[in-house]
């Protein structure tokens, strides 16, 4: 019925907008910019109740810390739909061309790149025990090699994950 999209970039917002522009929709989406983790912050009063929370290559920049607060407000935020509500996300992790590469700013997978962003590159394990700690459950996770996404012919791994409240 409703969609919130959410980015930093006002770029990356009109360039969606201006996709939608000429495609014919169901619903029409609104288009916030902002902080991630900081509407997250404001949870239902600022976001509603949602019934998903997607996000696709963009957690890897936060910190491990900080992704762990994003999962805990996600299932706070989804938890009044319980088993109903999803958290659908895909991270890049351990093995990504750009994994180990730069300065290590929290050991062992957390790194600031040349680029002078952080990115964290979680191992299968790491991922799986942070959600849990959240309080969320895995239903579906998988790991799929994409080649070139970052560098040409270098390959990046990708976590798959849908979760929900427990």
């Amino acid at each position: 019925a409703s969609y919130l999209g959410v980015d930093l970039s006002q770029e990356a917002l009109d360039a969606f907008g201006g996709r939608l522009a000429g495609e014919p929709t169901r619903v029409s989406p609104e288009l916030k910019r902002g902080d991630f983790l900081g509407l997250l912050r404001g949870g239902a009063a600022v976001l509603g109740a949602p019934s998903l929370v997607y996000s696709y290559s963009s957690l890897h920049y936060f910190s491990s810390a900080e992704l762990a607060e994003i999962h805990r407000l996600v299932r706070e935020l989804l938890r009044p739909r319980g088993p109903e509500g999803f958290f659908a996300f895909g991270i890049k992790g351990q093995g990504s061309v750009w994994d180990g590469q730069g300065l290590p700013l929290y050991r062992p997978d957390v790194w600031v790149n040349g680029d002078g962003q952080s990115r964290w590159f979680p191992a299968r394990e790491a991922l799986v025990r942070q959600l849990d700690r959240a309080g969320v459950e895995v239903r579906f996770h998988e790991l799929h090699d994409h080649w070139g996404y970052s560098e040409l012919g270098k390959r990046d791994v990708f976590h798959y994950v849908l979760c929900s409240p427990r």
